[in-house]
């Protein structure tokens, strides 16, 4: 969800003032920063990424 884990723009002209809040806002920068970290690190370690891909792997050379 955006300015939870992530910073995310609808359009390209957004981001010089996203880029000058986060700047201005490090208590925020850094709040959004570790909730990202901490979902990479629950979420998406190798050993995730390997059992999703032989999974698939499975699926598709099954039978």
């Amino acid at each position: 969800e955006p300015g939870t884990e992530t910073a995310a723009y609808g359009h390209p002209d957004e981001l010089p003032d996203m880029v000058r809040y986060y700047l201005d806002h490090p208590g925020e920068r850094r709040r959004i920063a570790l909730a990202a970290r901490r979902r990479i690190v629950a979420d998406h370690t190798y050993d995730q990424r390997m059992e999703t891909l032989f999974s698939i792997m499975r699926r598709l050379f099954a039978g």
